[in-house]
């Protein structure tokens, strides 16, 4: 993993970081900063080594998250936060469905990125499956789903996505959240008015999903799938502060740069010389 870390941040160096203020100021999608992780295999990062990925645990996900935040753009950590999630969900159970296990192993090859979709139609809120999706399976092995997400990461540039959603309306049992893969063509998105303070490229915006599929599409099992949803969540929030603690210590290294490199030639001090600035930069630290 140390070495990982060493490569992914030269590749910062040379690749991401170089792109990462284009891509803020003219809100584009770092689709050739995520390419380029290919070529460390990042994308199959938490991917089974059966499958073609690195087969990593989380400490090394939350370690890759917080070092591209850190030293090469943050909008780029928060769409690999956001993949990885997805693969997630696709490995939550082993899964003999050959839709799923392809796309496993063509993920790091050929340098798909994923996406998960949780919001609802209104608030942008993450879990009320209840009031924003509408599903039911047919006898022919066919499902027919209808869902509005009001945000989502990489919307309409992602090239899968794991969807979830509300049990349908004609199975029986007391499990009430399901995940569904759906690819690219299969959904409607639209990031064109993506404004924010900050992380300008992750392109987020609506998706909507109101398809007929396969119910090999189904991710996991009909009575497993609300153990999913949480761990899933879990992995959200260990990955997503591990982006923001790769932000704050961005911050923290230009800070460091400059008291320690500004210098008063009046008295013969550096910034940092000065007590109350190594209080103040102490606190911080």
């Amino acid at each position: 993993q140390k070495t990982l870390r060493d490569k992914l941040i030269e590749l910062c160096r040379t690749t991401i970081r170089p792109r990462a203020a284009e891509c803020d100021k003219e809100y584009k999608f770092p689709r050739e900063s995520l390419d380029s992780l290919a070529s460390l295999g990042v994308l199959g990062l938490n991917i089974s080594k059966d499958l073609g990925g690195l087969g990593e645990n989380y400490v090394c996900c939350a370690m890759v998250v917080e070092t591209i935040a850190r030293y090469g753009c943050p909008s780029t950590a928060m769409i690999l936060c956001m993949h990885l999630l997805a693969t997630t969900a696709l490995q939550f159970r082993k899964t003999e469905t050959a839709t799923i296990i392809s796309l496993l192993k063509d993920v790091n090859n050929k340098k798909l990125i994923g996406a998960a979709i949780f919001s609802d139609p209104v608030l942008g809120g993450y879990f009320p499956y209840d009031v924003c999706c509408k599903m039911k399976i047919f006898p022919d092995n066919t499902m027919r789903i209808l869902k509005y997400g009001s945000f989502a990461t990489s919307a309409g540039y992602a090239d899968f996505y794991a969807i979830y959603s509300k049990m349908p309306v004609n199975v029986e049992g007391d499990v009430k959240y399901i995940a569904i893969l759906c690819f690219k063509n299969e959904v409607r998105a639209y990031s064109g008015d993506w404004d924010a303070m900050g992380l300008h490229g992750n392109m987020s915006g609506e998706v909507v999903i109101d398809a007929t599929l396969p119910t090999d599409r189904i991710i996991g099992c009909l009575d497993g799938n609300t153990i999913m949803t949480e761990s899933v969540g879990i992995t959200f929030k260990l990955l997503l502060s591990s982006g923001w603690n790769g932000v704050a210590m961005a911050c923290m290294d230009v800070a460091k740069k400059h008291v320690t490199r500004k210098y008063m030639g009046d008295v013969g001090m550096r910034v940092c010389d000065f007590p109350s600035v190594q209080d103040y930069f102490g606190r911080c630290l």
